[in-house]
């Protein structure tokens, strides 16, 4: 498990046991359990927001908050039995993945919806979306006609009121 101690504090990454070798820079710890059964387990405890907190309540520093090794290690967790743990990581992760599905039709029905909005307003500006009148004007021309009449307004007359004068 990765954590991470400066930075995106408290961030926690899940690492395949099977994972080979790699670069860890100095803002990230390695977290090797002497159980790695309970891995997971105290990975989604850490995500929880009561193992947030926790491990949160260990930061230090005024400007740059961070962790330390030992703070890691003095965050208490309760593990239950190892059976229990797996299936605890088994429901999570199988609830997620029923909301990760979620989020996809979501995001496809969103990227649907815009679809179908674009097609009624292109519909809308050709003049396809509803019944049209051949007897009205182009829209083209009618455009034209409303910027040549902007080029040169007529003179609208105006009327003073005489102090006065008699109606």
């Amino acid at each position: 498990m990765l954590i991470y101690i400066t930075a995106d504090l408290g961030s926690i990454g899940i690492v395949p046991s099977n994972f080979g070798e790699a670069y860890i820079n100095q803002h990230i710890a390695v977290v090797r359990l002497n159980d790695s059964r309970y891995s997971k387990f105290v990975a989604w405890f850490l995500k929880s927001e009561t193992g947030r907190k926790r491990l949160l309540a260990y930061q230090r520093g005024a400007t740059k908050k961070g962790l330390g090794l030992d703070d890691i290690r003095d965050v208490l967790i309760t593990y239950p039995e190892v059976h229990v743990a797996l299936k605890i990581v088994q429901e999570i992760e199988s609830r997620l993945s029923v909301c990760g599905k979620m989020e996809e039709v979501i995001q496809n029905s969103l990227a649907q919806a815009e679809a179908l909005r674009q097609s009624i307003l292109k519909k809308a500006f050709e003049g396809k979306l509803v019944p049209q009148d051949p007897n009205d004007e182009h829209a083209e021309k009618l455009l034209e006609r409303i910027r040549l009449e902007n080029q040169n307004p007529t003179p609208k007359s105006t009327k003073k009121k005489v102090k006065g004068a008699v109606k």
